[in-house]
């Protein structure tokens, strides 16, 4: 019979137990995660001296690694000869968990910090650290508290990686593109995206009659008629594309939308050389889609929602409208662009609509509630047009990244006060047809120059006068919307109904151009997407005279996140080593620390 003691005894015993398991499974974590940083060693004295080699993994080092490495139910297995299970055909719709800010969306402290507009007095400055600045401000910066640096520190290590990142993955592009496949029909797998309608496959003919099979069933990943992976760049995620790269497969990628979506990924070499081709914003991508919210050059000079000076003058006095528009409803964005304009209303009235800076309310009839459907309404094309001028920001900065914000008020015969791409002028109808705010030193000067214009009615008019016969002269804005080959709104002149149908054809082309060359002994050229296909510089936010010149710390976070989660992928995905999230997270942690510890 067991006394009390002994059960006390025999409880304890248990307890003891249990925590020694669990510290060692936990430092045997630890361990297998700190021997993943370091590139697999050739000999044992090489590990002891802490020197190591890059050597090529062959199946029976994968298989040992795969063997030890982390087996858990969402890990990726890279092997060439890999079957895809059913779980790995379905949509995986989860987000990385490193930067997991929807995962906030109802926590009452996230929503209340999100929802405040970003101050300028408070914003650290460009020599605060980053960390620990973010870890008050943001509950997802908590993982980095303890990483004490400062954000020029930050930017010295992303730029010592570079050159490694770019040596090791142009290996990697280029077999990709080896392969002995010519199939008659190529089969192009659209991975994340499909513009045919669900479950349906077509045959596509492009130019010269070439033809290609669009498929979106990931069974025929494999199949070797296969010989294009198409992804769309929003739904991009670590743990739902393929589990093993073929050699002969080309991936091309479409992207139009903001730097800002997919975690920031793409604004950095380790995520774009994984491509061989590109359709994005970028003029210097394979497919350049930059004018792809523009309708047709007719959209800008069409008078069908023109209103009169004088009648946008009557409207400021009889309706009390300010000279300027405003209406967003993505608030706290990586251009700053709400701070701009609180800046902007200490010198001159700005009627801000929408959620953000909100000072003047829509009717009724325009409430926006979850759609954004009134914003293409008649009544509200009706109300812009009221304005003499339009504040155009968009929500992110990088060159080529120009939206309907801009392209909507020359559209109205509103002058837009632009704020995005670098290169916007690039793409104004004229070289006086909208005011652009990094030609001003500061906010002050901006609002009067803009004074000056509502005062001058000769000289606003000067800013539409792109609207009559002769008016738009920018030529390459004419040339850029008039070969494109895909239409906006189906229009029946263009080969392509959309910029997605345009791509497929256009990789379709490609990959008959590779099958020519296969057939005739040749070997395939390197064919890689580059840094400018997409890449974006780490955000910033304006002064306190409207200069957007600092480093912004919240949204720089995420950027350089961004880059040491890209290079923890591509450690695990180019040596086709099993990965979880939480090893993406931990190595990604690693990394970061290792080269500020060299910086």
């Amino acid at each position: 019979m067991l006394t009390f003691e002994k059960w006390r005894r025999l409880i304890l015993y248990s307890v003891i137990t249990t925590i020694v398991l669990v510290l060692g499974s936990y430092c045997y974590e630890v361990l297998l995660t700190e021997k993943s940083l370091k590139d697999v060693c050739m000999n044992e004295d090489d590990c002891a001296t802490g020197q190591t080699k890059d050597m090529e993994l062959n199946r029976e080092n994968l298989e040992i690694l795969a063997k030890q490495s982390h087996a858990e139910s969402n890990t990726h297995l890279h092997y060439e000869s890999s079957p895809y299970s059913e779980q790995t055909l379905e949509r995986n719709n989860e987000r990385n968990p490193v930067m997991p800010v929807d995962d906030f969306k109802g926590n009452e402290e996230f929503e209340q910090l999100d929802s405040e507009p970003t101050s300028t007095t408070n914003n650290p400055s460009s020599n605060e650290d980053l960390y620990q600045y973010a870890d008050k401000t943001v509950p997802t910066y908590s993982l980095l508290k303890n990483s004490k640096l400062s954000t020029e520190t930050l930017v010295r290590g992303i730029e010592k990686q570079d050159q490694v990142a770019s040596d090791r993955t142009r290996d990697n592009v280029k077999l990709s593109n080896i392969g002995k496949q010519t199939p008659a029909i190529p089969k192009l797998l659209w991975w994340d995206f499909y513009s045919h309608g669900a479950g349906k496959d077509d045959i596509i003919t492009c130019k010269q009659g070439v033809k290609c099979h669009v498929v979106s069933n990931r069974s025929l990943t494999d199949h070797p008629d296969t010989m294009a992976i198409i992804h769309y760049g929003t739904h991009f995620y670590f743990m739902d594309l393929p589990k093993h790269r073929r050699k002969e497969v080309t991936w091309a990628v479409i992207h139009e939308e903001s730097p800002k979506n997919a975690d920031f990924l793409f604004n950095h070499e380790e995520i774009l050389s994984l491509f061989n081709y590109t359709a994005t914003f970028k003029r210097e991508s394979d497919y350049p889609i930059t004018t792809h919210f523009l309708p047709s050059i007719s959209y800008l000079q069409s008078k069908q929602y023109l209103v009169s000076t004088q009648d946008k003058n009557r409207y400021q006095k009889e309706e009390n409208l300010a000279p300027i528009f405003y209406i967003h409803s993505d608030c706290n964005v990586p251009s700053n662009r709400d701070v701009y304009v609180e800046l902007l209303q200490k010198f001159i009235r700005v009627d801000s609509y929408g959620k953000c800076n909100n000072n003047k309310a829509l009717p009724d009839s325009l409430t926006f509630g979850k759609s954004m459907a009134p914003m293409t309404s008649k009544e509200f094309y009706e109300l812009a047009a009221k304005y003499k001028f339009t504040l155009a920001m968009e929500n992110a900065v990088c060159d080529d990244y120009i939206t309907e914000k801009l392209w909507r008020p020359f559209h109205l015969g509103s002058v837009p006060i632009v704020f995005g791409s670098p290169k916007i002028k690039d793409y104004l109808p004229s070289k006086k047809s909208a005011v652009v705010i990094n030609d001003f030193d500061d906010v002050e000067k901006l609002a009067a120059f803009i004074k000056y214009l509502d005062r001058n009615d000769t000289a606003y008019e000067e800013y539409l006068h792109y609207k009559e016969p002769g008016g738009l002269t920018n030529t390459f804005l004419i040339d850029s919307v008039n070969k494109r080959e895909w239409s906006k709104y189906h229009d029946q002149t263009k080969p392509f109904y959309s910029l997605f149908s345009g791509f497929e054809c256009y990789i379709c082309e490609e990959m008959h151009k590779n099958i020519d060359t296969i057939k005739s002994g040749e070997e395939l050229p390197i064919k890689v997407a580059k840094l400018d296909h997409y890449g974006c510089p780490p955000p910033k936010r304006f002064t306190d005279k409207g200069q957007y010149t600092v480093i912004d710390p919240r949204f720089s976070y995420f950027w350089y996140e961004g880059k040491y989660r890209a290079k923890a992928f591509r450690y695990y995905y180019d040596r086709n080593l099993n990965f979880t999230e939480k090893n993406i997270a931990t190595l990604a942690k690693s990394f970061r620390q290792e080269y500020m510890d060299d910086g």
